[in-house]
């Protein structure tokens, strides 16, 4: 029997449970007065936790005594300057891009200056044709190669030329405008030797 009061006393919570929206909502003035001043308590305590406390507690010194360790500190300092070494001789070395296909090709035995020499008569016929001058007008390398009527190169092709003109190796080169134009340069320069 005593099973039987028990549940049904469960039974009536359960539903007073699925009620308590509404009981919530039919006194919406109280709860919120509840909830106001819960929210003041709470604001209230944390206040003079961290707030008032803070300021206007005694800070007690204490008596120990500041000792300065200088093995361990001599320690530091040499640990700092043995990384300062290995940065410093990190700098020097030049690495290769891993997202840049490389080539190993021949480096060319005579420079492309030693290969010809044009005489004076030569250089103006050359500088006489029209085709030439306009090469000379071109103002990137976009433009050389497309009056030449030739396809623009790919980087690593430029690369090539790039250690050929003896402008660096093809490594250092990454097809970037300051290295472009002297690159475009050279080869006006080539045109007229």
């Amino acid at each position: 029997m005593n099973l039987d009061r028990l549940w049904a006393k469960i039974k009536i919570k359960g539903e007073k449970i699925k009620n308590l929206p509404i009981l919530i909502v039919e006194h919406a003035g109280f709860v919120f007065v509840l909830l106001l001043l819960f929210s003041f308590l709470v604001g209230s305590i944390l206040f003079y936790k961290h707030g008032y406390l803070v300021i206007n507690k005694k800070v007690e010194a204490e008596n120990q005594v500041v000792t300065f360790k200088r093995e361990l500190y001599s320690k530091i300092i040499s640990r700092w300057g043995e990384q300062e070494e290995i940065l410093k001789s990190l700098d020097g070395k030049s690495y290769s891009n891993p997202f840049k296909g490389s080539k190993v090709t021949e480096k060319p035995t005579s420079t492309p200056k030693e290969e010809s020499q044009l005489t004076a008569e030569e250089k103006e016929e050359l500088l006489s044709n029209p085709d030439v001058q306009s090469l000379l007008e071109a103002d990137n390398l976009f433009e050389f190669y497309t009056t030449k009527e030739d396809d623009f190169l790919t980087i690593e092709e430029r690369a090539e030329i790039w250690e050929q003109l003896n402008l660096g190796t093809q490594e250092e080169y990454a097809g970037g405008y300051y290295q472009n134009i002297k690159l475009l340069r050279e080869l006006k320069k080539e045109l007229t030797k």
